[in-house]
């Protein structure tokens, strides 16, 4: 009787406290799995612009057939939060029972937002990379830096972080808080290229309007974890690369009519569609290692 009358609010603090990134990782291959066997119900996730307060606001709704799992998550988006020493990202997640509706727990969703973020590309790591992949590379160096340094690690042995962002004060603070938790050298590099080149696994995880990454960097067999060109102005990924490379797409149909692809152009003959992503999770015992294509699934269309 108890359990009807209360409605938990979990704070930050204790989200992070309770989150397992392991457990993490696993949740997201076993949601996968359900979307690609029809078991999941994840529409598309409605975007309000709001020009008069210089925001946005976003709700995504899910269900979890085979868990009975039903949660909504709301994220706003306000660009000047920084300057009051607040994330520009927002997120309040809702869990509700899938018996009667009711609302039972409210939770603060800015850690779970990254973290799952970067949890899905740990999976889509663990599913389609090479087995070995010493040298990570990351372009930006926000939450999602952090983030995906976490997570990454817990997937594949990192010998050697390279970090990029445009002032090098992001990048500088992340090594200095990271180095001393993390088995690795953590360099900053002074530009994109230096951190492109010679990557085994790279991560873009930046707000840039232009492409940051060129084709020409990459080294044959490099997974690339796409991030944050989440919306149609946004574009991390120059043309070519896109053409050039088979792309593993992460997450619904509907979704990719909302991002663009890093060309802008129809898609590449022989590209695989996203749900190749998931049945890999799916088949992964047993990779072999591939120097060639690079792989390239689009996180930015996974959420929670």
């Amino acid at each position: 009787m108890l359990s009807k009358l209360i409605m938990l609010v979990i704070s930050e603090q204790e989200v992070r406290a309770l989150a397992d990134i392991d457990e993490l990782i696993e949740a997201l291959e076993k949601a996968h799995i359900q979307y690609s066997t029809h078991s999941a119900v994840m529409p598309a996730r409605l975007v309000v612009p709001l020009p008069a307060i210089q925001g946005h606001i976003t709700s995504m709704p899910g269900f979890l057939s085979d868990d009975k799992a039903l949660g909504m998550k709301v994220v706003t988006y306000f660009q000047q939060n920084p300057k009051l020493d607040l994330p520009a990202i927002l997120a309040t997640i809702m869990l509700f029972s899938a018996d009667t509706g009711k609302i039972i727990a409210i939770m603060d969703g800015s850690y779970i937002t990254a973290i799952r973020t970067a949890c899905a590309s740990a999976m889509a790591t663990k599913a389609l990379a090479n087995p070995q992949t010493p040298v990570l590379g990351i372009l930006g160096a926000g939450v999602q830096a952090r983030a995906h340094i976490q997570a990454l690690s817990r997937v594949r042995k990192i010998e050697s972080i390279r970090l990029y962002s445009p002032s090098g004060t992001s990048a500088a603070a992340i090594k200095k808080d990271m180095a001393p938790q993390l088995n690795c050298v953590i360099e900053v590099a002074h530009n994109a290229e230096t951190v492109v080149r010679d990557a085994d696994l790279l991560v873009t995880v930046t707000t840039a309007k232009e492409p940051i990454l060129k084709s020409e960097w990459l080294k044959p067999g490099v997974h690339i974890n796409a991030v944050g060109s989440h919306r149609p102005d946004l574009r991390e990924i120059d043309g070519d690369l896109r053409q050039a490379h088979q792309a593993i797409r992460q997450g619904i149909r509907v979704h990719l009519r909302q991002i663009p692809e890093p060309s802008q152009q129809p898609r590449a003959p022989g590209a695989a569609d996203h749900r190749q992503s998931q049945r890999a999770v799916e088949r992964r015992h047993g990779h072999s290692e591939r120097k060639t294509p690079v792989t390239l699934p689009r996180i930015c269309t996974l959420r929670a």
